[in-house]
Formats: C-alpha cells, sequence, structure tokens
C-alpha cells in the first residue's frame, strides 16, 4: 500500500498555550487527522488557515461538529452546565452543599475542570469493572496498567504483553450495558488478538447482547442528544 500524502500539517496554540498538529492527507481523496487536543472553536479558526481548496475546509468543519468532541468543548465553568455519568445526567455544580446530592456532579473551586474528577472516577470504576470482567475470562486484571485519555480514533485498545489497557474518557458517559460492551471486546483481545470468528463466539459467549450495545456505542452521541437509546 503506497504511504498517504501529506498535504499540509499545522502546528496550532490553543488557548492554554499548549500545542496540537492538524495533519491533511491525500490518498486519493482528502482526509485529516487531529490531535486529541482539537476543539470546536479552534478548529473554527483553522478552517481559515487551510488552502483556499473547498474540500480542505469542509473537512474541518466536518470535524467542527463531530459528536466526540462535545464533551471536552462545552463551558464546564459556567454553574448549570452538565456531564453524563454511565448514562446519568449530572449538573456540574461547586457547591460543596451539593457534594453528595445524585442529581448533582460536584467538583472543587480550586479545580481547574471537572474533568480531573471525572478521570479518576472513570479509573477506579475501570480498576473493579475490568477484573470482574476478567475473572469470566479466568483472567487476573488486578495488576493491569489503565489509562484514559480523547482519542480520536478509538474508543479502546487492549497491549497483551505490556498488561496495559486503554479507554476514550468520553465512554463514561455511556450508561454500563454499552460501556461493558466496549470492555468485553478489549478482553477478549488478551485472549485471541484479532477479530476472527474464534474472537466473536469467544466475546458472544461472553456478552450475548453485544452487536446490539456496541451498535449504540459506534451511532450514538457522547452527550445525550440520543436520550432515547443511549442515555436515562
Amino acid at each position: 500500500m503506497s504511504k498517504r500524502k501529506v498535504l499540509k500539517v499545522l502546528s496550532c496554540t490553543d488557548g492554554r498555550g499548549e500545542r496540537f498538529d492538524v495533519k491533511v492527507y491525500l490518498n486519493p481523496r482528502p482526509s485529516y487527522r487531529l490531535s486529541a487536543r482539537v476543539q470546536y472553536g479552534e478548529l473554527s479558526l483553522l478552517a481559515h488557515r487551510f488552502t483556499e481548496e473547498k474540500a480542505m475546509m469542509d473537512l474541518v468543519r466536518k470535524v467542527c461538529s463531530s459528536p466526540k468532541h462535545v464533551m471536552v468543548n462545552r463551558p464546564f465553568y459556567q454553574e448549570g452546565q452538565y456531564i453524563y455519568l454511565l448514562g446519568q445526567r449530572k449538573k456540574l455544580t461547586q457547591d460543596v452543599r451539593k457534594k453528595d446530592d445524585p442529581e448533582y456532579f460536584y467538583y472543587s473551586k480550586t479545580a481547574k475542570t471537572p474533568l480531573t474528577r471525572y478521570r479518576s472516577m472513570f479509573l477506579s470504576y475501570l480498576r473493579e469493572r475490568l477484573v470482574e470482567i476478567g475473572k469470566e475470562y479466568d483472567l487476573d486484571l488486578s495488576q493491569y496498567c489503565l489509562g484514559v485519555g480523547f482519542f480520536g480514533s478509538y474508543f479502546g485498545c487492549c497491549f497483551p504483553t505490556k498488561k496495559k489497557l486503554k479507554f476514550d474518557l468520553r465512554t463514561f458517559a455511556f450508561r454500563k450495558e454499552i460501556l461493558d460492551s466496549l470492555l468485553y471486546h478489549e478482553v477478549t483481545h488478551l485472549v485471541v488478538k484479532g477479530h476472527d470468528k474464534r474472537f466473536y463466539r469467544i466475546l458472544n459467549l461472553h456478552d450475548p447482547d453485544y452487536a446490539t450495545q456496541n451498535a449504540f456505542l459506534k451511532n450514538g452521541y457522547f452527550e445525550g442528544e440520543k436520550d432515547e437509546e443511549n442515555y436515562r
């Protein structure tokens, strides 16, 4: 397979002073690859820095409307904004009196973003849930290294030889059954590397509703735009 030709590489600085890259490829049609920190407002500005060719600008605008970017683009710092946690919509608050209220997601006034606590909660959830799932496969996952972040090209991935699993932070927004479909998928890869018949036979044995839940994962939004199917 021929190597893709890079048409344009932009290295930009976001509002926090951090740098990120945007690459546009041609093979044979234009396509893009974005770093995890790219956000809506930044992409809107980037559209004008691309070549005048309409296709290039359309590519950037397409990413601007991608549901994968919604969580990191909302103005978290305003009272009354929200976040989804395992399918439950939580109002964001820095009012310590509402810390234990199940309708709210509390984060300290000293925190730069609610995602710091969100990340910590997701890691804690993963450690417990993956150990439970691992037992179904006769695997001890208690010593596996876990990572979460914003990954533009995948929801989760595993590294069996390194004993490491990584998941997109935004998948913590989906209800438990949908997230489980992803966890079962990656744990099955610790047994079978590829996506052959044996892989799906083992996966469906442990997660009989995998196909349905995985479809929700792939077709749903992270932020509750399709409440009828993905969220409570």
